[in-house]
């Protein structure tokens, strides 16, 4: 008798271990679940404040002022070059920031407009351009500027641009050029390839700020002879559209 309750007893105790299991596991299950979601919720939200922010920027057009401090071209597509340039010439402003600074570009410039050019011979990425632009815009005590790129690189640029120089007082006005990319307006995008730039760059702002995450823990901005990362490189491959 005494031994069949010790039988009852250890397999009643076994069973509840194995029911404790289960909801512990089941409450294990529930939490992963919920923390899924929560970052699916906080993926979904970025992305829809990311696209409402490029379409607020491609579709706002605001005017260029008289008078502002530089004008700044992130150099590219060619015709960011004229467009900075032709603002030069009709007095928007005292001074021109080629970002980078290429030296055929500045051998074609006439002599006056040659001094009011302020090199950069720096930057490779668009990260550099807005990291190099705010520290020439802080050392030459400049407080307003006149921002040229084209119209589908204007978003991340001008978020990069205004979030180097956030608290330093500096006016941004935003002048986008058409791209020899697109036949018209990138936005809103009249065909797959202008979709594609699109998304592109919204990819790309991110990559732009996985750059700014890195400069931020390392100080510098990677070596001109550095080797290119193959899991980066593989990653925009896998990511991004050849347009």
């Amino acid at each position: 008798m005494f031994a069949f309750g010790a039988h009852s007893s250890r397999r009643s105790s076994l069973v509840g271990n194995l029911l404790l299991h289960h909801q512990i596991k089941e409450l294990r299950l529930s939490a992963i679940r919920r923390i899924c979601v929560a970052i699916m919720l906080c993926c979904t939200g970025l992305l829809l404040a990311e696209a409402a922010f490029f379409s607020y920027i491609l579709l706002r057009v605001e005017p260029v002022p008289e008078k502002s401090g530089a004008i700044v071209v992130f150099l590219g597509d060619a015709r960011r070059i004229e467009a900075g340039v032709d603002l030069l010439k009709k007095g928007n402003a005292p001074q021109l920031i080629l970002s980078p600074t290429p030296q055929h570009v500045v051998r074609r410039l006439p002599a006056e407009l040659a001094q009011q050019l302020i090199k950069e011979d720096k930057a490779r990425t668009t990260f550099e351009n807005a990291l190099y632009t705010s520290r020439l815009a802080r050392s030459h005590n400049i407080h307003s500027l006149v921002l040229v790129t084209s119209d589908y690189h204007m978003p991340r640029s001008y978020f990069l641009l205004q979030a180097l120089l956030l608290g330093q007082n500096t006016s941004i006005y935003r002048y986008p050029v058409q791209s020899g990319r697109t036949n018209s307006s990138v936005f809103p995008p009249r065909s797959t390839r202008d979709a594609k730039i699109l998304y592109n760059e919204m990819v790309e702002l991110w990559g732009s700020l996985g750059e700014w995450l890195a400069y931020s823990i390392k100080g510098d901005v990677p070596a001109k002879n550095a080797p290119p990362n193959k899991y980066l490189r593989m990653l925009r491959q896998a990511l991004l559209f050849d347009v």
